[in-house]
């Protein structure tokens, strides 16, 4: 009984010696506490801008049959705000479209002499055309 009297002893003693060490040791290598800086107070809360309902874009999937051309023409002239059509000479609106087969919006200079288009005219002046579409040949 007295040899594990000691053994207990000598481990509680080992035990103890060992932390304080580490205790020392874990304290050497903490860094000094500083003054904790308090977090700046929001004044100024800006509410975030409207958001507008937006209209929906349409998908296009459009094909020659589902869209009203005036007709389907190759196209013979085109020059600055002009194009002829069917031998008929008619002006762009100055907000004229162009779209490819696809339906999506393209530049004018995807287009020239031969193309195969369809067209809108502007139902209050019938020589203005609002709308140019590639077309399947």
């Amino acid at each position: 009984m007295k040899k594990r009297m000691v053994a207990g002893w000598f481990v509680l003693f080992a035990f103890i010696t060992v932390t304080g060490y580490a205790e020392n040791d874990v304290l050497k290598s903490l860094p000094e506490i500083k003054d904790i800086e308090a977090v700046p107070e929001i004044k100024d809360i800006k509410a975030a801008p409207e958001i507008k309902d937006l209209k929906a874009v349409p998908e296009i999937e459009e094909t020659e049959k589902e869209i009203n051309f005036e007709a389907i023409s190759l196209i013979e002239r085109m020059e600055n705000d002009e194009i002829v059509l069917n031998d008929s000479l008619y002006r762009f609106s100055p907000d004229v479209k162009f779209y490819s087969k696809t339906g999506k919006l393209v530049s004018r200079s995807k287009f020239h002499v031969g193309t195969r288009v369809g067209y809108i005219l502007n139902p209050e002046n019938i020589y203005e055309v609002i709308s140019v579409w590639e077309v399947e040949k």
